[in-house]
């Protein structure tokens, strides 16, 4: 229940694993859960269980198919769903839906999504690499980190 962050990307995590987390974690204010198992039918269990205290959210690839953020994607009726669910977390101030990409040519591919995203979303912040060669990024949950090694006595 201490549980603030929590980076699972790249794991074999589903619905009902979010359910389960959900449960467990009350307090979470940061998740990445790209490039998992995880569906768009997760979202309702997500902003119920994190609604007050989520920050930070990494969602998955198939999330942005679902709601017709990518132009090969059919045409969804659950995109006004999705910015009411969105729209009810009053401390969300990052949202992303895909897997990171590192190279510019991929960030450029990305941009409609972000495009569409900010059109929805104008109160938060889409940030396609956290990772940002320029320095630390505020949406990264471990910048805080990056500094710490050993004192030198």
């Amino acid at each position: 229940p201490t549980i603030l962050r929590l980076n699972i990307a790249r794991e074999r995590v589903n619905n009902e694993d979010i359910n389960d987390l959900t449960k467990q974690c009350p307090r979470l204010q940061y998740i990445n859960i790209s490039e998992t198992l995880v569906d768009y039918q997760a979202i309702n269990d997500i902003v119920q269980g994190w609604r007050y205290s989520m920050i930070n959210m990494s969602l998955p690839t198939r999330m942005g198919f679902i709601l017709t953020l990518h132009p090969e994607a059919p045409s969804f009726p659950r995109v006004a769903q999705f910015k009411s669910l969105i729209d009810s977390m009053p401390r969300l101030k990052f949202l992303h839906i895909g897997a990171y990409k590192f190279r510019h040519t991929d960030i450029m591919h990305r941009r409609r999504q972000v495009i569409k995203l900010s059109e929805m979303f104008p109160h938060l912040k889409f940030n396609i690499n956290p990772f940002n060669t320029r320095g630390p990024v505020e949406s990264d949950p471990y910048f805080l980190f990056r500094n710490i090694g050993r004192t030198r006595t």
